[in-house]
């Protein structure tokens, strides 16, 4: 990603400077090695967002600069534990094997939900240039 790219990343959404601020200081203070996944709830907890609308903005721009990624999760009714991660809601089949109860179940709107992934420690090792440069530019103004 150029530095045009990444100018161009915050002027999309200049009201919401601190956000992106805050979401490259998560970036830069994780330690994982396993990619974290967090619900849209959790992220405007943790953005501090200055409106849901901004929110959408700010996840918009991070997905197109590929910093976060979307998946939709469809998990065990029974136990809510993870059967499986996809990318588009397309490749949803109708049914899907619960490891949890060993049986097939029906994919359905309660047993699935957006999450969002965040980079691991690798990841964002890198890219630190990437986070460094934004987050110089998001303090700007």
């Amino acid at each position: 990603m150029s530095s045009r790219e990444l100018d161009r990343l915050i002027r999309k959404v200049p009201q919401e400077r601190e956000a992106f601020r805050r979401f490259f200081e998560i970036l830069e203070s994780n330690t994982s090695t396993q990619p974290k996944y967090v619900t849209v709830n959790r992220l405007f907890d943790k953005l501090e967002p200055n409106s849901v609308y901004g929110l959408t903005q700010v996840i918009t721009a991070l997905l197109e600069a590929g910093l976060l990624e979307q998946v939709i999760r469809i998990q065990s009714p029974k136990t809510g534990g993870v059967i499986r991660d996809f990318n588009s809601i397309v490749e949803i089949p109708s049914t899907i094997h619960d490891k949890y109860s060993d049986s097939e179940i029906d994919v359905t709107p309660e047993n699935m939900g957006v999450f969002y992934r965040l980079p691991t420690k690798q990841e964002t090792s890198s890219h630190k240039w990437i986070i460094w440069n934004i987050s110089k530019n998001s303090k700007k103004s």
